[in-house]
């Protein structure tokens, strides 16, 4: 073989190592990239259920204190309630919608929103009467019901979508470490729980 032939087929060899190297880099990149990705979702999914939480604890709190006949400021109460709204529909909409479990029809961002959004009204309005008076424990515990329905459903909800953001199914009534399913507390005292209420929501699978 000349000098000029093995000169050609060392040539070829680099170029085909160089052109093996660039494939592998870009499929490392975009191995990267998506890691990347899914960790930034998974984030935003945990900030949207910490904030959901967080508003389903307030309401607990401000329902057992009506119970108590305890006086409340609705004025402060609203307030919170629309920082935790806020933080709430901020993180959902910034989920991607590729880990949305629904990725067609009616979009739920905007049904959570507006079923909380109503809830809170209720309760704003509970503890308006709660100032100048006693609010019925039958429609407190109609508010308890409603508001855990509320957030049972975008919990089981964000946890599909912690499922789809991560790869992993989560074990059934769990969503892995650090991301349980919200099983209900116990209601104030003389409320009804959603295990005894006729109309109480069921417990999911």
């Amino acid at each position: 073989m000349s000098g000029l032939g093995g000169a050609g087929i060392g040539a070829a060899g680099a170029s085909l190592v160089q052109r093996a190297k660039r494939r592998d880099d870009a499929a490392a990149a975009a191995a990267a990239a998506d890691r990347a990705e899914a960790a930034l979702a998974s984030e935003v999914v945990a900030t949207a259920r910490a904030e959901i939480r967080a508003w389903w604890t307030n309401a607990q709190r401000v329902l057992g204190s009506l119970q108590g006949g305890r006086c409340l400021s609705a004025a402060e109460y609203e307030a919170q309630v629309r920082e935790e709204l806020k933080g709430f529909t901020s993180a959902f909409y910034r989920i991607p919608v590729r880990v949305h479990p629904e990725r067609t029809g009616s979009p739920r961002p905007r049904s959570f929103a507006d079923h909380v959004t109503a809830v809170s009204n209720r309760i704003v309005e509970a503890v308006h009467r709660g100032e100048s008076g006693r609010v019925a424990g039958g429609e407190l515990a109609d508010l308890w019901n409603e508001g855990f329905a509320a957030h049972r459903e975008i919990a089981v909800y964000l946890v599909r979508c912690a499922e789809n953001a991560s790869g992993r199914p989560y074990p059934a009534g769990s969503a892995g470490s650090g991301y349980p399913l919200p099983a209900p507390g116990p209601p104030p005292d003389g409320l009804l729980s959603p295990h005894s209420h006729p109309d109480g929501p069921p417990e999911p699978n």
